[in-house]
């Protein structure tokens, strides 16, 4: 087993060709919640926090047993990588041994020269050295939840901010890869500068930017602390000419790399960017799946990988309808300029009153950002080789 770092977040990609009647599990990623929504900060704006309501009151934790057939059930995919994405609630809530486990269960079943990588996503509070230096024993991604400086973070985050940026200190001190995960909200929203800034000044050079939306079980309404979606779209226009001001030595941000890739005719990572969904199996404690973090519903429930083989789970019913959603598209989308950009965004952020199709809750904010950020992203793609071109060199264009 090779063991690798990935810069893995929230999506994935599918192989999928259109009339496809079945997803390829060639491209299957895991994304698993070994505790649920368990969490020791338990914010009031995290969009995890009622959909783990669904399995009944916290604690949760994944059985050992559960653990060891879901590494196994992946490793034995027709797939030379494999990245499994750790996330919650608060994963390291599940102790280092069980993480422990992992690594081992990993070196067991995965086959001789298949690379397989580990991202999990934390708040960062339980970080200490001992985590650390198995972090970075075992080649770990860590992404860390930041909001931006204190009196922006705090609020939210349950005053966490000297706990986070002490896990954060820690991971630089080993030498753990990391990333920084912004949820835009409407404290923060406001100024994008200063929170772009202040991710620089910690140290991060990889960062992901996403809308706080949705809440509830049932995924239909927006919470009571969404972002505006135009707000979220001028925060993104803000950070965007901050990025850009840095010239070669810009980070990297994930939504802008990814639109870069589009303009330069390749293939994006993020699941906005692509015409369906279908970024990730989402594996539960008890070893439920669901095709997405957002529709962990009983009604996406597709069955139990302790029941059934993934190549199974990926031909149910439930996974083919949910790749169908995304085109299922409004007529203002179906005539938007940005429709080969976006594609619709996410479906799960289209709450209808009836039967029509509706843009998604993020659409006008998205106009906003590709309407400003597009001249730009078209010039520096003409810098990067097209996809012929990158066929022929060692590595993806943009990738870290």
């Amino acid at each position: 087993m090779k063991t690798t770092s990935a810069a893995v977040g929230f999506g994935g990609r599918w192989a999928y060709t259109p009339g496809m009647s079945r997803l390829d599990v060639t491209h299957a990623m895991p994304m698993i919640k070994p505790v649920s929504g368990t969490c020791n900060l338990d914010c009031d704006y995290c969009y995890y926090r009622e959909t783990g309501s669904y399995f009944g009151p916290p604690p949760h934790k994944m059985s050992l047993d559960t653990l060891r057939d879901v590494v196994r059930s992946f490793l034995q995919l027709p797939q030379s990588q494999v990245s499994f994405s750790w996330q919650g609630g608060e994963p390291m809530m599940a102790g280092l041994d069980f993480f422990k486990r992992v690594v081992a269960y990993q070196q067991a079943y995965a086959r001789r020269g298949q690379s397989v990588s580990n991202m999990l996503q934390s708040n960062g509070t339980l970080i200490d050295e001992t985590w650390c230096k198995f972090l970075h024993r075992y080649g770990f991604l860590v992404g860390i939840s930041i909001d931006g400086p204190p009196e922006l973070h705090n609020p939210n985050r349950n005053d966490s901010y000297d706990r986070v940026i002490r896990g954060l200190r820690l991971l630089q001190q080993h030498q753990v890869e990391h990333n920084a995960l912004t949820l835009v909200n409407p404290l923060n929203a406001p100024h994008p500068q200063r929170v772009y800034r202040h991710l620089r000044e910690l140290g991060v050079d990889f960062m992901q930017f996403i809308p706080c939306i949705v809440t509830g079980l049932e995924h239909d309404r927006v919470s009571t602390k969404a972002v505006d979606p135009e707000a979220f779209g001028r925060f993104l226009c803000g950070v965007f000419d901050e990025w850009v001001a840095e010239g070669d030595d810009r980070p990297y941000v994930r939504l802008f790399q990814n639109l870069l890739l589009v303009a330069a005719g390749h293939p994006p990572e993020l699941c906005i960017y692509q015409p369906r969904c279908g970024g990730c199996l989402l594996i539960e404690y008890n070893g439920d799946v669901f095709p997405c973090d957002f529709a962990v519903h009983p009604d996406w429930r597709v069955g139990n990988l302790r029941v059934s083989p993934i190549w199974r789970l990926l031909q149910h019913e439930r996974m083919i309808q949910f790749t169908n959603l995304k085109p299922d598209l409004a007529r203002e989308c179906r005539e938007c300029e940005w429709l080969s950009v976006c594609y619709g965004a996410c479906p799960l952020t289209r709450f209808r009153d009836g039967d029509e199709p509706v843009p998604s809750y993020t659409c006008a904010g998205l106009k906003i950002f590709f309407a400003h950020a597009m001249p730009t992203i078209r010039k520096l793609a003409e810098r990067l080789p097209g996809p012929a071109e990158a066929d022929r060199q060692p590595g993806p264009p943009g990738a870290r």
